[in-house]
């Protein structure tokens, strides 16, 4: 099969999914470059650690835009999304693994809060049924307390997670 029948075969396969789906496609796919960037740092395949991260960095972008409302949410998500979208291109020049392994450990959370929570609702469920107890969320609270961007690693303990869990935010990683 050529190029030109996979790529349309591809277009035609988003453009005839469920919404829903699509963004389980995104988690999909981020995790899986994630997981190529960290084999491309330990072999120190800089060209592929770049394509890689740039794919990954382009995914968490697509998703970010994904995002509606101003739920508290949405905001975490974004802020999540945004963290990574910031810390990711670092790894480039540290070759830092704990990076890609954090981000590696929230997208594949996400994925299945998405898949469990989301959609077994089925299509018509509101996203934004799921509540996040985002105690501290947003610049001031960051700035307030002294720390970048992010959540801590802790906030994956408990309850549903990424998007019911209880996040706060940690010095220097996302």
């Amino acid at each position: 099969m050529n190029r030109q029948a996979v790529k349309a075969y591809k277009s035609t396969q988003v453009m005839t999914t469920d919404p829903y789906k699509l963004i389980l496609m995104l988690y999909d796919a981020c995790i899986k470059n994630l997981f190529q960037a960290r084999d491309a740092v330990t072999t120190n395949d800089r060209v592929r650690r770049g394509e890689t991260l740039s794919k990954a960095i382009d995914i968490l972008s697509e998703l970010f835009s994904s995002v509606q409302g101003e739920t508290e949410q949405a905001k975490f998500l974004r802020g999540l999304y945004t963290a990574m979208m910031l810390e990711l291109p670092n790894v480039n020049l540290t070759n830092d693994i704990k990076t890609l392994d954090l981000a590696i450990k929230y997208m594949a959370q996400l994925r299945s809060i998405w898949k469990e929570q989301v959609m077994a609702k089925g299509p018509g469920a509101e996203p934004s049924s799921l509540s996040i107890q985002n105690k501290q969320a947003g610049p001031a609270a960051h700035e307030k307390n002294g720390t970048s961007s992010g959540v801590n690693d802790t906030a994956m303990r408990g309850g549903i997670a990424a998007q019911q869990a209880c996040y706060k935010p940690f010095a220097c990683k996302f």
